[in-house]
């Protein structure tokens, strides 16, 4: 039990971080505010003012994935309207990252 992570064996899903780095940033203002609760201005202006918060720091040892990527899952995520559940899920699926990543970025 203490030697493997989980109980029972685990599907690797495809996933693709496409949406969410390439795709998202040139949705048109609707569609945008639409996806994140959050006009594209409001977006940056949130950016602006966490961008220097220790906590978006890397270490040597570990490379962050972009701000404006984690921000776009956390506003996703906090925006949604399912169950706590299957939000990290849905969430996941279109941002190409698991469930633990999203917990992560929205602690």
């Amino acid at each position: 039990l203490m030697t493997h992570r989980y109980l029972e064996l685990r599907e690797n899903l495809p996933k693709s971080k496409e949406f969410g780095l390439n795709i998202l940033p040139g949705l048109d203002e609707e569609r945008f505010r639409q996806f994140l609760r959050v006009s594209l201005q409001g977006f940056n202006y949130i950016i602006s003012k966490i961008q220097d918060h220790l906590v978006f720091k890397s270490n040597r040892n570990f490379k962050q994935m972009e701000l404006s990527f984690q921000l776009a899952v956390a506003l996703h995520r906090f925006g949604s309207e399912t169950s706590s559940g299957s939000i990290c899920i849905n969430t996941g699926q279109i941002f190409g990252i698991g469930e633990g990543t999203i917990v992560l970025y929205t602690q």
